[in-house]
């Protein structure tokens, strides 16, 4: 925790700016909106499925592509400003914050099938997965010489992925078969807490 001592100008700026902050914050990250205790979770989960069955003669020539794709992002922003100036109330500039992300995928491709003599089978297969997973939490408090607000936040992010590729294809003299698989899994996750305190005289006057 970061604490600085603010002039009665600069308390005055704080609230002049506020607004403007939190407006342009609102629209650029998509603000949500804080109260005392806040919790935010975004979960998301999907399996994606192609069971490819092919029965063909002699002397064919099949072509049988799979390609499967998942992108899934989630982003927790939140911004908490308190502007106390009576010592006896910093217990309201007080917060709880929980920010949480689940992200989790399946892929499951299979290219079965049933060929004569001759016969040309291919099949190639491609998974890519990518997770991109975020918590952002900013808490910004103006409060009176002495006050010492005290800020609980949990941010987590569970990300998990699975990929299954294969086949079975009978076949007969002479036949290919070629059946090819290309997996890509990728996860990012981070998470950022800002808390800063300003404080200000506990007689301005003075």
């Amino acid at each position: 925790m970061n604490k600085i001592t603010a002039s009665n100008k600069l308390v005055l700026m704080i609230a002049t700016m506020l607004p403007a902050i939190l407006l342009a914050t609102s629209l650029t990250l998509s603000l949500v909106p804080v109260t005392a205790f806040a919790q935010v979770e975004n979960a998301d989960s999907g399996v994606e499925s192609d069971i490819h069955e092919t029965e063909d003669g002699d002397n064919s020539v099949t072509i049988d592509p799979i390609v499967q794709t998942s992108n899934d992002v989630d982003m927790n922003v939140d911004v908490n400003t308190d502007v106390v100036t009576d010592e006896e109330d910093c217990d309201e500039a007080s917060s709880e914050e929980s920010q949480e992300n689940d992200q989790g995928s399946g892929q499951e491709a299979r290219s079965n099938g049933d060929v004569g003599d001759n016969s040309i089978f291919v099949s190639p297969q491609v998974q890519d997965t990518e997770q991109v997973a975020g918590n952002v939490y900013v808490d910004v408090d103006v409060v009176p010489e002495g006050c010492n607000p005290t800020d609980t936040v949990n941010q987590e992010n569970d990300q998990g992925s699975s990929q299954s590729a294969g086949g079975d294809v009978e076949y007969g003299t002479g036949s290919i078969i070629e059946i090819s698989t290309t997996q890509r899994a990728e996860a990012i996750a981070f998470n950022h807490n800002l808390n800063t305190d300003a404080t200000i005289p506990s007689d301005p006057l003075s």
